[in-house]
């Protein structure tokens, strides 16, 4: 083949990795698709941001899953490096995404002052094609500085904002649904318990309708701490039930086996 139609084979694999990761959360066959791409854009020389990003994607979920702190960090590695591609290659939608899900990443991990570099770049950054996510990311960086100060009033203003910036916007629905999910949290930071609940009735419709199971981990369990805080621990005993019914069918430890085990095999052959 030539360098085109190898680099069309890459992208096929990138495409099934969308398949595999957002409709099957088969993250092992996500993986695999992820290592045969970028095995051939090593091959011809080239390199694609998407494919750090992805795998980023992948230790992001399984960190929200198991709510371990390991592939946490995994992806804060993946979404710098694809942050440094695409910027480098102006490659805009890609750097976007990317930097919504390191600063998510940053703040989990207590590193936002890591991702100073890269706030600095893209503090100045314009896409005049998707001004809405550029702007939300602007606001979501503040919002978390906020937090992190413990700063909540301004922190939930922010939110606010990221909402209203990207209401009634389909494309962007699950960085949406954050909004809702990141209110709430702001709510339980303040033991405002009720209002937190209130936040997150839209957010449980949203990702039924947009069948994210994922989102509904998050949502699932600040319901169950919020029931339970109020005495209603009937509704939160449910709410826990619905949470690790969702997390076994998300999150099976044999796909991360089976990752490793790709990832050791890859590297092998490298060497």
């Amino acid at each position: 083949m030539s360098s085109i139609e190898k680099e069309w084979c890459a992208k096929g694999y990138i495409g099934m990795w969308t398949v595999y990761f957002l409709f099957y959360y088969d993250y092992s066959k996500s993986y695999e698709s992820l290592m045969k791409a970028e095995s051939i854009y090593k091959e011809i020389n080239k390199h694609n941001a998407i494919i750090p990003l992805n795998m980023g994607c992948i230790y992001q979920s399984i960190g929200e899953q198991s709510q371990d702190t390991e592939p946490y960090k995994h992806a804060f590695k993946y979404y710098k490096e694809a942050f440094a591609s695409a910027s480098k290659n102006n490659d805009k939608p890609t750097l976007s995404i990317c930097f919504t899900n390191l600063l998510t990443v940053a703040y989990v991990l207590q590193r936002i002052d890591d991702v100073k570099k890269e706030w600095d770049f893209y503090k100045t950054f314009n896409d005049d094609s998707r001004k809405d996510i550029v702007d939300f990311n602007k606001s979501l960086y503040s919002a978390y500085l906020f937090m992190r100060n413990k700063d909540y009033e301004k922190a939930f203003e922010e939110f606010d904002r990221q909402e209203k910036i990207l209401r009634d916007k389909p494309s962007y629905s699950r960085f949406y649904i954050s909004g809702f999910i990141n209110k709430a949290k702001v709510f339980m930071e303040t033991k405002q318990y009720e209002k937190a609940i209130m936040c997150l009735k839209c957010p449980e419709e949203l990702s039924d309708t947009f069948g994210m199971k994922d989102a509904w981990l998050d949502i699932y369990r600040i319901l169950a701490k919020c029931y339970k805080e109020t005495g209603r621990f009937d509704i939160g005993n449910k709410y826990t039930e619905k949470y690790f019914l969702i997390k076994d069918s998300l999150l099976n430890y044999r796909q991360i086996v089976a990752m490793n085990e790709m990832r050791a095999e890859y590297n092998k052959k490298n060497v």
